[in-house]
């Protein structure tokens, strides 16, 4: 550029010394303006049609690289690439014989700097676009990613630095040895969390949208982001709580995932009846159990087997514990199931059962076993609520007494009588 300039000039019959003197810096201007036009190019013309271009696409891979500055960092490289290219044209023989290796020295270094970030931009677009695919989603993207940026910025700062210095980039990666031990002790959480990131993984132990528990460390809640040395969950309180990663391989924590694939979710749930309240059924009190629509169908069919049983016995059929008799807990066990059989949101084709537990000094246990066909969590409570205000009112028809334990009003009670 600066020969053309020159010799244009002297054959327009300029004075030589004149002549040079107007080439080298009109190079050197026109160089700056050709990069100050491709800035405005790229900024401002570039950038903002692919940025339109990106908002009206349907797809989701220009977003991520939108959100992550990618577009906005290579049009930055351009006025860079222009100067990388002009600077040597423009200064080339230059009286100030080292302005040449300066100039290239910080367009290197500015050139290096920019290729870092767009490479950075790159991971975090990646990492967007990844989380957004099913298939994708259970692996530790976050962990890799976070690991992959370190080592970006380890090694692209060490190429920023060698052009910044004047260095090839082997003289100081020659010393990363040393650097290595250093480094894998600083960073010995995250390479401890990527371990633990890719165990989770592999073994399918924890994804991104999981609901876990984990008692030690007070969490109960969707984990948000598996990271390098951090896991985020936010609690159902929406309380945000981060766990080391490590520490989901090393200590125990409920994965609730078996639960949102499943049918149902399950309901387990006790009541206590008073044991002095169990007894056979008299005559008077079945005939009132005849009349629930639920039980009647069981208790006709019961009653014919037993009579049935009976009549091949020999003995006094009078005492009560000759022969089989029916109880009203045993029939109140009948009830509940057949009731459970009748319920709209419990899961018919999972287990469903109501089971007697071994008696106490509380009294005898009767749990209900079942599932309900719809997992969202107020409604879960809400059928589960309706279910034993229920059980709790239909247990004196069949002359049973819920257990509790007398409370202080009850013994000041007792007290007045005597």
């Amino acid at each position: 550029m600066y020969e053309t300039f020159f010799r244009w000039l002297v054959s327009a019959n300029v004075d030589p010394n004149m002549a040079a003197y107007v080439a080298r810096y009109g190079s050197i201007f026109l160089a700056i303006l050709a990069t100050i036009i491709m800035y405005f190019v790229a900024r401002r013309l570039l950038l903002n049609w692919v940025i339109a271009w990106s908002k009206k696409s349907k797809t989701n891979w220009d977003d991520a690289f939108l959100h992550n500055r990618v577009f906005s960092r290579v049009a930055w490289l351009i006025p860079t690439l222009v100067v990388m290219f002009l600077a040597p044209v423009a200064l080339d023989g230059y009286v100030y014989a080292n302005s040449l290796t300066i100039v290239n020295h910080v367009v290197q270094t500015i050139f290096a700097a920019q290729v870092l970030l767009i490479l950075d931009g790159l991971l975090g677009a990646t990492r967007e676009i990844m989380n957004n695919y099913e298939a994708t989603r259970n692996l530790p993207i976050d962990s890799v990613s976070q690991l992959l940026r370190v080592l970006l910025y380890i090694f692209g700062g060490i190429v920023v630095v060698s052009y910044a210095v004047g260095q090839t980039p082997i003289y100081f990666l020659s010393g990363l040895g040393a650097l290595t031990a250093v480094l894998s002790f600083i960073y010995q959480d995250a390479l401890r969390g990527l371990v633990a990131g890719i165990q989770l993984t592999a073994n399918k132990l924890l994804g991104k949208g999981d609901l876990i528990e984990m008692p030690t460390y007070n969490v109960s809640g969707t984990v948000l982001e598996v990271g390098l040395t951090t896991v985020k969950v936010q609690n159902f309180d929406y309380s945000i709580t981060t766990v080391p990663t490590y520490a989901l391989i090393t200590d125990s924590f409920k994965n609730w995932r078996g639960m949102e694939a499943a049918d149902g979710r399950r309901i387990v749930r006790t009541i206590l009846l008073d044991v002095n309240s169990v007894r056979f059924c008299d005559e008077a009190l079945l005939s009132e159990l005849k009349k629930i629509t639920l039980l009647a169908p069981f208790l006709a069919e019961r009653q014919a087997e037993i009579a049935d049983h009976n009549e091949a016995l020999e003995g006094d059929l009078a005492m009560p514990i000759n022969g089989r008799r029916l109880t009203n807990l045993g029939l109140f066990r009948a009830y509940l199931t057949a009731y459970l059989r009748d319920h709209d949101l419990i899961n018919q084709d999972m287990t469903l059962m109501v089971r007697q537990l071994e008696p106490s000094t509380s009294g005898v246990g009767l749990q209900i076993y079942a599932f309900c066909s719809d997992k969202t969590w107020d409604t879960y409570e809400g059928v589960m609520a309706d279910m034993f205000d229920h059980i709790i009112a239909a247990a004196p028809y069949f002359d049973l007494s819920i257990y509790q334990a007398p409370a202080g009003a009850d013994i000041r009670s007792i007290n007045s009588v005597n």
